[in-house]
């Protein structure tokens, strides 16, 4: 609300309202896989889904062992360098990769 009581722009209540409910997490969300799906590629994005993030570090699931050996021994680096550059480092810090073989079902 506004300090003077006056007028102020739609936008302030309506942000606020979405931060006391948590639907603007919810957004930021759809937006980071929306960015994961660019930054890894259509393949990679297919089988892997992003599971949440938390305190800096973006846990990601991956559909079959191969493709998390692969992903941690030589694209890693690489995918958390591009979530850096468009997030900050202090957004997303490392990235955590874990098994869930419910994907490939999809």
């Amino acid at each position: 609300m506004a300090a003077s009581g006056g007028p102020q722009h739609l936008s302030e209540p309506i942000a606020e309202f979405l931060a006391i409910k948590g639907l603007n997490r919810v957004q930021g969300d759809q937006a980071l896989r929306e960015e994961w799906a660019e930054i890894a590629g259509p393949k990679i994005a297919s089988q892997t889904r992003i599971r949440r993030l938390n305190r800096a570090v973006l846990h990601v699931e991956v559909a079959n062992a191969p493709l998390m050996g692969e992903l941690a021994s030589f694209h890693k680096n690489a995918l958390l360098k591009a979530l850096q550059e468009r997030y900050g480092k202090r957004k997303i810090r490392d990235l955590k990769l874990t098994l869930n073989s419910s994907l490939s079902e999809f």
